[in-house]
């Protein structure tokens, strides 16, 4: 799913959860995918998937790392 830039909320289809993320994506200059960054807002573990949720192992063994910011966005 992907809207306009600058766009305030992305609409998904069949989704009812009320938690918004920002992904970013990068390319270093010689053309490789640099890993990407997922930002949600909040300042607690709660902000953060659960464990428990499909596909969280599968993350961690690829390295994914959930980390708090602990600012405001």
């Amino acid at each position: 799913t992907y809207k306009k830039l600058g766009s305030r909320q992305v609409a998904m289809a069949g989704q009812e959860e009320k938690h918004a993320c920002t992904l970013v994506c990068g390319v270093s200059n010689n053309g490789d995918l640099l890993p990407f960054q997922i930002i949600l807002q909040g300042k607690s573990n709660c902000s953060l998937p659960s464990p428990k949720t499909t596909g969280f192992d599968k993350a961690t063994k690829l390295k994914f790392q959930f980390v708090l910011s602990k600012i405001d966005t």
